[in-house]
């Protein structure tokens, strides 16, 4: 098995076999050239396989391949399908190096019948990532349990895309691919679309659900339809069982075309088990969208103040706004108006304005970053606000005119006839001096103060040791770089990439990719687990714990604060947006003029005019 995949490389540590294919063999393996040796899937062929010649032997390489790239497309797109780390096309023989993925196969976890409401939970969680995948044109043409991975976080991730195609470019064929039992009968003859892996996850479904596995199954013989209820230690609700039906239909045209259809449904039949439930209580969200569809209505009662009022149109609003007949009782009435009272008397999110200083002299640049403020005016002197006070903690004047370029909480960086200047701000004192091969458009000072990177016109990088001065790293192709709190160094490449690497630019640790025009900018969370990047083609928000794509905003953001329920975006024309985790916007918080800043948290946003200084709070406030 060692000497198997040492004929490749000797990167990778083999620890054991995963499984073994028609032509291909899997294995778990530690990657020793990566930091910690972290462990990888690499996936080869047979010796056999390996030793063919003519076009068997080209068609198996190029199976190879062809799954390199496509996992190659789901980048950023989705954190449960495993990562391609390599693919050597013109290696021979050929392999692909994938993400390991930790977690339980669901072969393992079928010992035990899911309820309907674990059904239900991993038809939704497979559903999303069959919409990333078929969103791609992609069919992975292999859904079964197996192939299936409850990560520790509870989500179930989909792998082995040895079978996958691109729908785009596949041609019917007599190849034969898939599960019996979990495949549609027509996969057999060559006959492939989305509903293939839609057919084969409610096959999944319902072996985890009955404990019997897809080959025992029979169908009606008049009807066709699959016969799985009678297997069933339980009832099951009849819309969850219809879901499954429509799945697993013998012909095609009687299934789900897409995942997203699926979803609905589910969703659907989440709603109508809460509104099952109003004798007792009705939800916080459902009353919501009550509340806002009604809004005029329940304004006109407040005003009125008319309980005779307030019962029916109630009692009206329940139907009006797309619920269906709801039977509710009088004596639900005072329960569901004081349910309307606590959710119209939830705090607000908003900004205020809490301080409005003159100034004796006009600003032209400034930074903040948590509660400080750093500004350069037109006397040449630098000064230090707190934000929360509105009052300066320190101050100095330059020899002359500077840029500055970055702060942390403890040091500013300026820079003046191609010197680089690192500032104490407790103090005002110099603490380094750098002289530059050509300016910088930009820098960041890493949060232990031992690196700066610089970013210039020519979008060249520079890495600094600060203790030494010396200079470690030049890095063509890089228009932007920025350290996180975890002084990791973020660059962003000429081809719309975002790489992340150790703090001296020496070890790659991870790619992030989505844009297509050139990244400008990073913004970080408060906790350092969120990212925006910002390019000519819109604003996209990461999480940086999953290396997932979380959202992505049409429009250019300057700066960007990730909430645990909220984004805040600050644009270039002042405007101070709010919007859902979901990427819905909610509002405007405020149309800001001249020149405007905001803290990574959104906790202080600053506005200068060339009279005074205003600083504003993200707060809440009762509607």
């Amino acid at each position: 098995m060692v000497e198997q995949i040492e004929q490749f490389c000797d990167r990778y540590f083999v620890i054991k076999e995963l499984g073994s294919g028609g032509f291909s063999r899997t294995f778990l393996a530690r990657d020793l050239e990566m930091v910690g040796y972290p462990l990888c899937v690499v996936k080869c062929l047979t010796l056999d396989a390996a030793n063919e010649v003519g076009n068997m032997a080209e068609l198996r390489r190029q199976l190879i391949v062809q799954e390199a790239r496509i996992l190659e497309r789901f980048k950023g797109s989705t954190a449960n399908v495993p990562r391609i780390l390599a693919c050597p096309e013109h290696h021979h023989p050929v392999y692909l190096v994938e993400e390991y993925i930790e977690g339980h196969v669901l072969e393992v976890l079928k010992q035990q019948p899911f309820s309907e409401a674990q059904i239900v939970s991993f038809l939704q969680n497979v559903l999303s990532v069959l919409d990333v995948i078929h969103r791609h044109s992609v069919v992975h043409q292999d859904i079964k349990p197996s192939n299936l991975i409850r990560r520790n976080d509870g989500s179930i991730s989909v792998i082995d895309f040895g079978a996958a195609i691109d729908l785009d470019e596949f041609v019917e064929d007599s190849s034969i691919y898939g599960t019996p039992g979990y495949s549609p009968p027509e996969q057999q003859d060559g006959k492939i679309d989305f509903h293939t892996d839609l057919y084969a996850l409610g096959m999944t479904a319902i072996e985890l659900l009955s404990k019997v596995a897809p080959q025992q199954l029979e169908r009606h013989p008049n009807s066709g339809k699959l016969q799985w209820q009678e297997h069933l230690g339980a009832s099951i609700h009849p819309k969850v069982a219809a879901i499954l039906d429509r799945l697993v239909a013998l012909r095609p045209a009687d299934r789900y075309t897409r995942a997203i259809d699926v979803l609905a449904d589910l969703q659907q039949l989440r709603v109508e088990s809460r509104l099952a439930a109003l004798p007792n209580r009705i939800s916080h969200s459902v009353l919501r969208s009550i509340l806002q569809a009604s809004q005029p209505i329940f304004s006109k009662c407040r005003s009125i103040q008319s309980q005779s009022l307030v019962t029916p149109t109630i009692f009206g609003l329940a139907i009006i706004c797309g619920f269906g007949f709801v039977p509710l009782l009088p004596r639900m009435t005072d329960t569901i108006a004081a349910q309307m009272s606590m959710i119209q008397n939830q705090p607000a999110v908003d900004l205020s304005l809490i301080h409005k200083l003159p100034l004796s002299s006009t600003i032209d640049q400034f930074l903040v970053v948590d509660r400080q403020l750093v500004t350069f005016d037109r006397n040449n002197q630098v000064q230090v606000w707190d934000l929360s006070t509105g009052k300066v903690q320190q101050g100095w004047t330059t020899p002359g005119m500077i840029e500055m370029l970055t702060m942390t909480r403890n040091h500013l960086v300026s820079q003046r006839d191609e010197s680089l200047t690192v500032w104490q701000l407790s103090t005002g004192n110099v603490l380094h001096q750098i002289a530059l091969p050509e300016p910088a458009n930009t820098a960041s000072l890493s949060a232990d103060g031992q690196h700066l990177a610089t970013v210039s016109p020519s979008h060249t990088l520079r890495v600094w040791n600060m203790t030494t001065g010396k200079l470690l790293r030049t890095v063509p192709g890089i228009t932007a770089a920025q350290y996180a709190l975890d002084n990791r160094l973020f660059c962003a490449t000429t081809r719309s990439r975002i790489d992340i690497w150790d703090a001296e630019y020496t070890q790659l640790q991870q790619s992030l990719a989505g844009h297509l025009g050139n990244i400008t900018a990073f913004n970080f969370s408060e906790n350092g687990t969120g990212l925006t990047s910002t390019a000519s083609d819109g604003t996209i928000v990461w999480n940086l714990e999953t290396s997932e794509l979380l959202r992505v905003l049409p429009t250019k953001v300057r700066t960007a604060a990730i909430l645990p329920n909220y984004l805040v975006t600050q644009h270039e024309d002042g405007t101070v947006r709010l919007w859902e985790s979901t990427g819905k916007l909610v509002k405007s918080l405020a149309y800001l003029q001249s020149k405007v800043a905001m803290t990574a948290n959104a906790h202080y946003v600053v506005q200068i005019t060339p009279q005074q200084l205003e600083i504003w709070q993200l707060s809440k406030t009762e509607p």
